[in-house]
């Protein structure tokens, strides 16, 4: 008997409240980006963890939190299932190897700014049961090569093959 597919995500908006760094907006894309995913795309709202730092907020979204929630969902995924990943905040580049000066990579920055690296994401990725899909949106800075060299990436490095939303 086949599994029913589900649609799971994780949706992250940080506008960094009373910072230098404060943002306007983030909070407001991923819930945005919610009612979107459940309203059109068939999105259960008990499968959506949204994180943000608006002062209410009683589950922040930290580095800690966040690659919590990933990996939860990722480690809950089965074959045909689809996961999204929404990050609406800052991102920065990072030298992995400071002696090798070409050697640099991306980042996504938490509300308590523990960056996520783009390496944090490919082990994600790599967890992945074969069938599933990961779609990541990051509306941030340097977010170009966040999941650099996986199946397929949408922009200036490869094309877009066979997008589906439907399980």
């Amino acid at each position: 008997m086949a599994t029913e597919c589900k649609k799971r995500a994780v949706l992250v908006g940080c506008n960094y409240p009373n910072t230098i760094n404060e943002l306007s907006g983030c909070v407001n894309d991923v819930k945005a980006m919610r009612e979107m995913i459940v309203s059109r795309f068939g999105f259960d709202s008990e499968n959506v963890e949204l994180l943000t730092d608006e002062p209410e907020s009683t589950y922040k979204p930290t580095r800690a939190n966040i690659m919590a929630e990933l990996k939860k969902m990722v480690v809950a995924a089965k074959e045909g299932d689809v996961l999204l990943f929404h990050f609406s905040g800052h991102g920065i580049v990072h030298r992995i190897d400071p002696h090798q000066p070409p050697n640099e990579g991306e980042a996504i920055v938490p509300c308590d700014l523990n960056p996520i690296f783009d390496v944090d994401l490919g082990q994600l990725i790599q967890q992945l049961p074969s069938g599933s899909s990961f779609t990541m949106i990051s509306d941030s800075c340097h977010s170009g090569g966040l999941i650099d060299k996986s199946k397929e990436q949408i922009g200036p490095h490869s094309t877009l093959k066979g997008y589906s939303t439907t399980c």
